[in-house]
Order: structure tokens, then C-alpha cells, then sequence
């Protein structure tokens, strides 16, 4: 008897056994009663549901809080977020596809340049970085040669890219490329991607095309942006651009970054005409930070010289002895006859000890 009672407790366990290795297989298969399970799980009310992984929910609520976080870095109140993913949401482009393989091509050929390369010592690491940059201009240059038309096939390759290298090199040739698509071409793949070294070749690639396009697209990038590096870099790209004046110029006054501010006041300097030494002159009389006025009054020495001396000598009666003594180095820069008179009357007349000195400082010694 108990010797039966054995041979039945073995023949369980050997059941047992042989349902563990092989219960898998037979859900896969869709055989037996786990398959009920699964089909309950996706009928509806009263049916049995699937026995849940507590790592599936964990990594389920973990993509749940990421993608939160995502979309709680939309732009401020008004301005829509960028849209993800490799393209963004927009109206249909024609794209040619002879055109679409030629920058494919590219990438290929761009990707084997930058294969492994082995051990090296430093002279051979040196000469292959060398020819690596010298092919990769020839790369450019292909994808520019492209021309009209090319600007969304590049755009469309961007998604085939696969490092971020690719996607560089055809930014680059999106800079450089003739064809009047280029600029909503860019202004696309800025509003699909959200690599900070991507966005800012793109907006270095803005800054080497001509037209008012530009402008106005880097001014609308400039008010949206929420990173101040991004909007530095717009600054930077605007400078010197006539029709950007407007712009830089309230960024001056209100952007959050000191960065940007000083950046803005150097980009509106560079523009030179009448119109921007009335901004730095507005902004130097102001009673802003003194940073900003101290900064616009070596700027309108720098860009201004000779012709910034008018806007200069109304500030050598200012009550701050610290703009008094910025406005007597700008002068001591420019050496004119008139700057060196303003100087002469700083020298005899200022309350200050210290604003005398300086401006004596810049006068010609007396042989």
C-alpha cells in the first residue's frame, strides 16, 4: 500500500513538473485554460483577468510619469509646445524621392566614415580627425549640390539619421543649400527635435541665410524659447540685422537672462545705424541695472566711435558716479578733439576724486 501511495505522490509530482515547463508553450499556442484567462482579460465585465507582473506595472507608470514630465516643459502660457517625435506634425511637403536618396546616400557614406577606427596613438588620432572633418565637408557639399528641392528631402532623411552626426551634417547643408525652402525646412526639424546641439546648429544655419525670412523666424524663436541658451544663440544670430532692431531691443529691456541682455546690447551695436545708438543711448540714460547702462556705454564707444560722442556727454552729468567713471573710459577709447575736450571738463569739474583721476588718466602728458 505504500508502495502505491509512493508511485501516486511521484506521478503528481512529475504532472506538476511537466505543466511548469511546458504551460508557457501552450498559452503561446492559445491551448487550455490559460487561454480563457487571457481572453477574459480583454472581454469585459465578469470575466477573469490576466494575473498582472507588478515590474509591468512599475515601468508602465514610470513611462506614464516621464511622459508627464515631457509635456509639463511646454513653452509659457500662449506659446504651443514643440511637437515630438523624428518630424513634426504639419502640412504634407512634396518630396523628391531621386532627391530623398541622393541625402541618404550621404548618411550612408557618413556613417562608414565615423566606423570604429581601433587603437591609435595620438599623431595617427590627429590625422584621421583631420580627414574625417575634410570628408565631411566634401559630404556637405554634396547635400548642397542637391539644390532646389533638396530642403525636404533632407528633412525627411533627418528621420533615417541615426546619431546625432547625421542630423548635424544635413543642418549644415540646410544652411548653406539654394533652395526657398530651406528656412521652413529648418524651422520644422527646430519644432521636431529637442537635442540642445541640434537646435543650435539649426539656428546657426538660420543665421548664414539671407532675407527677411530669417529674421523673422529667429524673432519668432527667440520670444518662444524657454532655454537662454537657445535664446542667446538667436541673439547672437540676429546681430547686426536691420530689421532685427525692434526685436533685440525688447529683449533688452525684459528678457529674464542677464546673458541675453548683454548679448542683445552687443547685436544691437553691431547693426550701426542711427536708430540703434538712439537704442544703447536710451538704454545707457536709463535707471536700469547698471551692468545693462555701463554695457551700452562701452558699446556705443566700440560701434559708434566719433559720431557715439553726443550721445556720450549727457552722461558725464549723471547722478551715479559709477556711469560718470564708465562714460569717461569710453570716451578716453574714442580720441577725437571732442572726446578729449569732455575729458578735460571731467578732469577739472567732476565731484568725484576718483572720476577726476580717470579722466586725467586718458589726457596727453604734457612735454
Amino acid at each position: 500500500m505504500r508502495r502505491y501511495l509512493l508511485v501516486a505522490i511521484v506521478a503528481a509530482g512529475l504532472v506538476g513538473a511537466l505543466g511548469y515547463a511546458f504551460g508557457p508553450w501552450c498559452r503561446g499556442a492559445g491551448v487550455g485554460p490559460a487561454q480563457e484567462v487571457e481572453q477574459g482579460s480583454r472581454s469585459g465585465p465578469g470575466s477573469t483577468p490576466a494575473p498582472v507582473d507588478p515590474r509591468d506595472t512599475e515601468l508602465r507608470t514610470a513611462v506614464e510619469v516621464a511622459s508627464a514630465e515631457r509635456k509639463s516643459t511646454a513653452s509659457p502660457a500662449g506659446n504651443p509646445p514643440r511637437p515630438s517625435g523624428p518630424v513634426a506634425e504639419g502640412p504634407t511637403r512634396a518630396v523628391d524621392t531621386r532627391k530623398l536618396s541622393a541625402a541618404r546616400e550621404v548618411l550612408k557614406e557618413h556613417v562608414r566614415l565615423y566606423g570604429y577606427a581601433g587603437v591609435l596613438d595620438y599623431d595617427e588620432a590627429k590625422t584621421l580627425v583631420d580627414e574625417r572633418k575634410a570628408a565631411s565637408e566634401a559630404l556637405v557639399a554634396q547635400l548642397v549640390a542637391i539644390g532646389s528641392g533638396g530642403a525636404w528631402a533632407m528633412v525627411a532623411a533627418c528621420s533615417d539619421a541615426t546619431d546625432t552626426r547625421g542630423k548635424l551634417l544635413l543642418v549644415e547643408a540646410l544652411g548653406r543649400i539654394d533652395d526657398d525652402q530651406a528656412v521652413p525646412a529648418l524651422a520644422t526639424l527646430l519644432d521636431a527635435d529637442e537635442m540642445f546641439s541640434i537646435d543650435r546648429a539649426i539656428i546657426g544655419a538660420l543665421s548664414q541665410r539671407p532675407g527677411a525670412e530669417v529674421e523673422t523666424e529667429l524673432g519668432r524663436i527667440l520670444v518662444n524659447e524657454e532655454d537662454p541658451r537657445l535664446r542667446l544663440a538667436c541673439v547672437q544670430a540676429l546681430s547686426g540685422r536691420t530689421d532685427s532692431l525692434g526685436t533685440l531691443a525688447e529683449h533688452i529691456r525684459s528678457d529674464p537672462n542677464r546673458e541675453v541682455q548683454l548679448e542683445s546690447i552687443h547685436a544691437v551695436g553691431r547693426i550701426g545705424n542711427d536708430a540703434a545708438q538712439e537704442v544703447l543711448a536710451e538704454i545707457a540714460r536709463s535707471t536700469m541695472d547698471l551692468r545693462l547702462r555701463q554695457t551700452a556705454i562701452q558699446e556705443l564707444a566700440r560701434s559708434f566711435g566719433g559720431s557715439g560722442v553726443e550721445s556720450l556727454q549727457a552722461l558725464l552729468k549723471d547722478p551715479d558716479e559709477a556711469v560718470r567713471s564708465n562714460t569717461v573710459k569710453a570716451l578716453g577709447r574714442i580720441r577725437t578733439d571732442e572726446s578729449e575736450a569732455l575729458l578735460r571738463l571731467a578732469a577739472a569739474t567732476d565731484p568725484s576724486a576718483d572720476v577726476r583721476q580717470r579722466a586725467q588718466s586718458y589726457l596727453p602728458t604734457v612735454q
